[in-house]
């Protein structure tokens, strides 16, 4: 008993009182008679065992506590450390979280805008390519009605594109160069020396002369044969003309070519394929 009051001093006068109760209560039995005596004896002695051993138990106890005491104040500091980190840690993870967040919805409003652009594309892709089928058809259509020389230039760059191709850049390119092609003819007055077949089917070597795609005029090399030209549903037509004055045509072609002086010609000219007037 001595030696576990040594081990906490702090709680010696507790178990004082409980060694003094059970002292006092095997004393009290000393008047009695022999076999009272003997009862109370023992039966101090039970309770002196009972306290001796709840006092061990409660000393282990408050060992026990003490030591989970000084456990949790050596460790609280760190303890509290490592929470203030994780709660760092955790608000960092949740400032990546709302990044990522924003940083997905930007994405897929970005996103959205593609398929809607790319839905665009598409529309105008669908409606270029009927727009180019049509014009592509009257291109086709057109081309007997120009004048011979404009008519064997597309042919040459007809034949190094496809305008049945499904690639609309190439259709679209040769389609722009024809055109351009086109208006070039018609913005100026050009002349082309060439064979032509006649009506009865004698070929001659002949001089044109062209006023844009509308109209235009030949005379032969040595003068004898002259005419004009224009275009038809069925194509571009020569006609004999004697109305057509071989050395006015003559003449302007040396105009056109800076090999004599700007003047006034007169050549004949017809809104119909049947009459021609100066």
């Amino acid at each position: 008993m001595t030696k576990l009051l040594s081990l906490l001093p702090v709680q010696k006068f507790f178990l004082f009182l409980i060694i003094s109760g059970v002292m006092t209560a095997s004393q009290t039995g000393k008047g009695d008679n022999n076999d009272s005596a003997s009862n109370s004896h023992r039966a101090g002695r039970v309770n002196s065992q009972q306290a001796e051993q709840l006092i061990k138990r409660w000393l282990s106890i408050e060992q026990q506590n003490q030591a989970l005491s000084q456990t949790w104040r050596q460790q609280e500091p760190i303890l509290r450390q490592r929470i203030a980190l994780l709660s760092k840690e955790k608000e960092k993870l949740q400032a990546v979280i709302h990044k990522e967040a924003d940083s997905q919805s930007k994405v897929a409003l970005e996103r959205a805008a593609l398929s809607q652009a790319q839905t665009q594309m598409e529309t105008e892709q669908k409606h270029l390519k009927q727009v180019l089928a049509s014009e592509i058809h009257e291109i086709i259509k057109l081309q007997n009605q120009l004048p011979p020389p404009l008519s064997q230039l597309w042919s040459g760059i007809t034949s190094d594109s496809d305008l049945s191709s499904n690639d609309t850049s190439v259709q679209l390119s040769t389609l722009l160069t024809l055109l351009q092609k086109l208006n070039d003819f018609d913005l100026r007055v050009s002349s082309f020396q060439t064979n032509l077949v006649l009506a009865d089917g004698k070929e001659i070597m002949v001089d044109q002369l062209y006023l844009g795609l509308s109209y235009a005029w030949y005379t032969s090399l040595d003068g004898r044969y002259t005419g004009r030209g224009f275009p038809e549903k069925n194509g571009w037509r020569w006609v004999a003309d004697s109305k057509v004055d071989s050395e006015a045509v003559k003449n302007a072609i040396a105009i056109i070519k800076g090999q004599a002086d700007p003047d006034f010609v007169r050549l004949p000219f017809s809104l119909f394929s049947g009459e021609s007037h100066e």
